[in-house]
């Protein structure tokens, strides 16, 4: 069993302690589509974006608000302008999924 000691804010500890030796972790990725396979500007917007992928495959973008509920939902090809203009002002998350990978990003909409 190995143990991890990482000192916090005014001298406490926090222990972190694998309970597992067969436990096996993987480096946590938010994609495994690289960041050049997908464009999205501009970032903060007012409604408007335009989404690039660099292959000319089918993608679903979904939009999600901070709480996790989906808020739109929408399928292009290669590059869209997607209308984001009725949503409110807030933090976005976008998630652009095609074949077996999927990249989530995180968009401001200010209006």
């Amino acid at each position: 069993m190995w143990k991890l000691v990482l000192k916090c804010l005014r001298s406490k500890y926090l222990y972190i302690r694998k309970p597992n030796p067969d436990f096996e972790c993987e480096a946590a990725s938010v994609a495994d589509l690289a960041e050049e396979e997908l464009i999205m500007f501009p970032n903060p917007t007012t409604g408007l974006i335009t989404m690039k992928i660099s292959t000319s495959e089918q993608a679903t973008c979904t939009v999600f608000d901070m709480f996790g509920n989906l808020v739109k939902s929408i399928t292009f090809y290669d590059t869209d302008i997607i209308d984001l203009s009725e949503l409110k002002s807030s933090v976005y998350f976008v998630k652009v999924k095609f074949e077996n990978r999927e990249v989530l990003k995180k968009i401001v909409i200010s209006q």
